[in-house]
């Protein structure tokens, strides 16, 4: 069996061990396993298995779905605040996001964001989610996807923009559902999931702002020319398009200059393959 094509049988019965909706496809062979990678004896040998394996931990996705929660706590909080919500965070187990993550061999926990992040909610409830989406990607150190010779932001940075005051709502959330956990003796999943922890969404202050994520943990607002800067960097750039950017902010060359030097000193401006 090549080595390629193992990887992807495995990676499709991981699949068919969180959704039930595929085990059903693949019996019923409906499910497009060749397109999957899968060779013609592979394809056959799934058919011949008995499916009542797949069932067997009822719990599989609870527990999984609770790591999940751990990372994202404001997000998943107003979500199993809302009708449905819980249903909705499950559904992750059954989506695109999830099988084509899967398949590609991503953090499923990467995978959970992106798939928060196709569900319409309030503007200030995807900033929760971008920033917790950019700790969990900045946690992994996932390299950005940068074009060759160019510099661009070391994997453990993460910057989203956010509608104002959504860090000021992520960490006073963050802050009380920590609070109840601990006044109830428990871990801060069992707050997230107790609605009597209440959450107050208030109003949208209006305007944008910079976040940057760091290694996972620290959170920190940038001003506009830094966050700028940034934001050039993170999609890759030269060092020429930095310090421009740099000086379009009113920087003298020789400053600009110094600015993305400091960058690139501290490791917070890397090169690129190629560079």
């Amino acid at each position: 069996m090549a080595r390629v094509s193992g990887q992807a049988l495995q990676r499709v019965l991981v699949r068919m061990m969180y959704d039930p909706i595929l085990v059903s496809d693949v019996v019923a062979k409906r499910a497009r396993l060749i397109d999957d990678g899968l060779t013609p004896t592979e394809v056959k040998w799934i058919h011949t298995l008995d499916v009542r394996a797949f069932g067997v931990d009822a719990y599989r996705r609870a527990r999984s779905l609770q790591g999940l929660i751990e990372e994202y706590p404001t997000s998943a909080a107003w979500w199993l605040r809302q009708p449905g919500g819980g249903e909705r965070l499950d559904g992750f187990f059954s989506s695109e996001s999830f099988h084509r993550g899967i398949m590609r061999g991503e953090s499923l926990s990467v995978g959970f964001g992106a798939y928060l992040m196709s569900l319409p909610a309030a503007a200030t409830v995807q900033g929760l989610l971008a920033i917790e989406h950019a700790l969990a990607m900045s946690r992994r150190r996932l390299p950005h996807a940068a074009p060759t010779e160019s510099w661009t932001l070391a994997a453990n940075l993460r910057l989203v923009e956010v509608p104002r005051g959504v860090l000021s709502i992520y960490s006073h959330w963050l802050q009380a559902l920590r609070a109840h956990a601990a006044a109830q003796g428990d871990l801060l999943v069992a707050a997230v999931l107790d609605d009597g922890c209440s959450l107050e969404l208030p109003a949208q202050e209006g305007g944008r702002e910079w976040i940057l994520a760091r290694d996972g943990e620290g959170l920190e607002s940038l001003g506009d020319g830094f966050g700028n800067l940034m934001a050039l960097a993170q999609s890759g750039a030269t060092w020429d398009e930095l310090v421009a950017q740099v000086q379009s902010d009113g920087a003298r060359p020789e400053e600009a200059q110094d600015i993305v030097k400091s960058l690139a000193e501290a490791g917070e401006l890397i090169p690129t393959s190629g560079q």
